[in-house]
């Protein structure tokens, strides 16, 4: 479970909020490992890019979306997809609507949401980029796609 962690040590977001999502309880002054939500969170971040690669890749897979703007239009696709749920995700913990709601010890505000909502979005940007830097020479037509190839493969 700590692996999953690892991808929000940053904390951009605010201390509170990864204790949260981490699954602190306050009555056990520890973490709850089934309150953790961090696998939840991080294994839809991470299939949301692979499904967005794929998409892009192997899908669409036209000449006409050899382009690095068509690129850019799926990887803002994804980021704002990401950040709309993730953000809608902690939204739901703080107002209570979620099997997971904030500790009233924790200092969590839509202002936190917000941020995890960006970080989320970005973590799913730099997948997406992983992805197509990787992956993208099983394409037949987008292989160029965001930018052509140092190696040149045939």
């Amino acid at each position: 479970m700590e692996f999953f962690s690892l991808f929000y040590q940053l904390n951009v977001y605010g201390q509170d909020l990864f204790y949260h999502l981490k699954g602190w309880d306050n009555g056990m002054q520890d973490f709850v490992a089934a309150n953790n939500q961090f696998p939840t969170i991080w294994l839809v971040t991470f299939l949301s890019a692979v499904a967005m690669f794929v998409v892009f890749y192997y899908i669409l897979n036209h000449p006409r979306f050899n382009k690095f703007w068509h690129w850019l239009i799926a990887l803002a696709v994804l980021a704002i997809g990401i950040f709309i749920w993730s953000r809608g995700l902690v939204l739901a913990d703080i107002t209570g609507a979620s099997m997971h709601p904030v500790d009233p010890s924790l200092n969590i505000s839509a202002d936190n949401a917000m941020m995890f909502g960006v970080y989320n979005a970005v973590l799913s940007a730099i997948f997406f980029l992983f992805f197509s830097v990787i992956g993208r020479f099983g394409s037949k037509n987008c292989k160029n796609a965001p930018w052509k190839s140092l190696i040149n493969r045939k």
